[in-house]
């Protein structure tokens, strides 16, 4: 067993030194200097992650130019999809999660623009597999979700802009009572903005804990965040479960005083995502341990959710 997985090494070290060797080759030096650094920041080698300096190296390559950009990001996304390999795919989805998740906004906007495949599986990867061997076929697993946990941060990153931290978009941005004092005189005008502010924060939330049940997706085989590889994509993972936390805390909290003029649709969907939420609350104990109880979010989920409950009884909403 020992010998087979030191062959399949081998074989694996081979296949980087041979794409090396081609991206080497290429009679375009941009795009050859491009398809290095990408192979060298996601090679076959099973328990390393990315280094910070190889990633580094490959996104610093597009500061000045957005052309330069674009070929980055599509020189990793046919890494991600040419290969077989869990380890190389996991790696690829590491540097477009690091994209998503820091301060890389132009890169982020590259990734917006890129078409959404058919469906709702943008990086294409629910039939990922590779059947070489035990660890190969679990790995898949973690591919496949780490895929869709990427794929709702890209959706995230679309519906609320390109930073991903703002509140929302200005253009929609609930206005205080002394602007509309001034401005608007017209009380049914007046009404339909509040309403429109509220539904666009349910809709919010309700994204947001999309990612969430996305994250409690996670495979059963939770060994393997003893590799590094597996390890760091939890590690980014929980830094975006704890964002989306605090997220929907401060949406929950804009809500308050405001429950009693949500419409029957805005009432009946917060109330869905609010239990479908606290569904979550097991797998993320499981999967986080004690890191991140925040009882303080729980305890607002629920109290937020009993308080259109009886606000819902008007409109026929059932507890």
């Amino acid at each position: 067993m020992e010998k087979q997985r030191d062959l399949k090494q081998l074989m694996d070290k081979f296949k980087d030194k041979a794409s090396l060797i081609k991206a080497t080759l290429s009679t375009k030096r941009t795009v050859s200097s491009i398809d290095v650094a990408v192979i060298r920041a996601t090679t076959h080698k099973r328990n390393t992650a990315p280094p910070n300096h190889r990633v580094s190296a490959l996104l610093s390559l597009g500061d000045h130019s957005f052309l330069v950009q674009s070929v980055c990001i599509d020189a990793i996304l046919h890494r991600l999809h040419k290969t077989r390999s869990p380890y190389v795919a996991l790696k690829c989805l590491l540097i477009i999660h690091n994209i998503i998740s820091k301060s890389f906004s132009i890169f982020k906007k590259q990734l917006t623009l890129k078409p959404l495949a058919e469906g709702t599986n943008p990086l294409n990867l629910s039939s990922f597999q590779n059947d070489e061997n035990e660890e190969s076929f679990e790995l898949s697993a973690w591919v496949r979700w780490y895929a869709c946990v990427v794929e709702c941060n890209l959706v995230k990153l679309r519906f609320f802009g390109v930073s991903i931290s703002s509140s929302r978009n200005k253009n929609v941005e609930f206005r205080n009572d002394d602007y509309y004092g001034k401005e608007f005189r017209n009380d049914d005008y007046y009404g339909k903005e509040y309403l429109k502010v509220d539904s666009i924060l349910v809709k919010e939330i309700n994204y947001l804990v999309l990612l969430v049940e996305e994250i409690c997706k996670v495979p059963d085989s939770l060994r393997y965040m003893k590799n590094d590889v597996v390890h760091d994509v939890m590690m980014l993972v929980g830094k975006d479960y704890r964002s989306t936390q605090h997220q929907i805390m401060h949406r929950l909290g804009e809500l308050d005083g405001r429950v009693n003029r949500l419409t029957l649709s805005d009432s009946s969907e917060l109330v869905s995502c609010l239990r479908r939420l606290e569904g979550c609350r097991g797998r993320l104990t499981e999967m986080f341990r004690n890191r991140m109880k925040n009882v303080d979010f729980w305890e607002l989920v629920g109290y937020r959710k009993k308080e259109v409950l009886d606000n819902g009884n008007t409109f026929g909403i059932v507890g």
